[in-house]
């Protein structure tokens, strides 16, 4: 199922970019991106990158080429291209690795005991800041479906407690574009299909978010799968 749901998205975001003539109808440009889109972290901090990822680059080049053949198309629009030489999409999601960074404008010091100088580069992870209890509550770990639900009489969440988007200048341009497809599927899935829980037992299991193990299990079978 999460392969099926995989290429929906994909299909309907990449779609409604670039038209008819989307590169990623090819399967073999899609599997591309699902070798080259895990990495992009990693290739960013631009550790041995040719030794570590030459599977995720020689697919990163491939969609360089194939989205370079729209941009000659009359009736598709232009694509737009990274410095890194990947396919500008609309991004919706938070990678695990999804990190804020900012300069230092000025000298400050952080709490009375971190002096942070001009000019130093602030990294802010978004994990650490999804965590914080005083912020979410002690269910933090917990999933809670209903946890951005404003209910009456409860103080709403801080405004910048949530940057699963980013925030400032750089904020996600596709964020509401995201939100939106994402309620739509869900809609969509809800009302033609009759959902049961698995197991047969008819129980629904609400799943935690503190399964770092099987998140990292994932992340380590995902790494390992594009170095081989």
């Amino acid at each position: 199922m999460f392969e099926w749901i995989r290429h929906e998205f994909l299909m309907a975001t990449t779609d409604s970019v670039y038209g008819p003539h989307s590169p990623l109808r090819d399967p073999a440009n899609e599997e591309a991106w699902h070798n080259y889109h895990p990495t992009i972290m990693f290739l960013m901090l631009d550790l041995l990158p040719h030794w570590a990822f030459h599977i995720a680059i020689k697919s990163r080049n491939q969609l360089a080429k194939a989205f370079q053949t729209i941009t000659s198309t009359a009736d598709t629009p232009k694509a737009q291209t990274t410095s890194g030489g990947g396919p500008s999409t609309l991004s919706a999601g938070t990678s695990p690795l999804a990190t804020s960074v900012r300069i230092a404008s000025e000298d400050h010091m952080l709490d009375g005991k971190y002096l942070i100088k001009k000019g130093s580069m602030v990294m802010m992870p978004a994990r650490v800041q999804h965590h914080f209890k005083e912020v979410w509550g002690e269910n933090v770990e917990v999933f809670n479906a209903r946890r951005f639900m404003r209910n009456p009489g409860e103080p709403r969440l801080h405004p910048v407690a949530f940057r699963g988007f980013g925030g400032g200048t750089p904020l996600c341009l596709g964020r509401h574009f995201a939100t939106t497809e994402i309620l739509l599927f869900t809609a969509m899935v809800l009302l033609r299909f009759d959902v049961l829980s698995g197991g047969g037992e008819g129980k629904w299991i609400m799943p935690a978010t503190k399964s770092l193990r099987r998140r990292r299990q994932w992340s380590s079978r995902t790494v390992t799968s594009i170095l081989s």
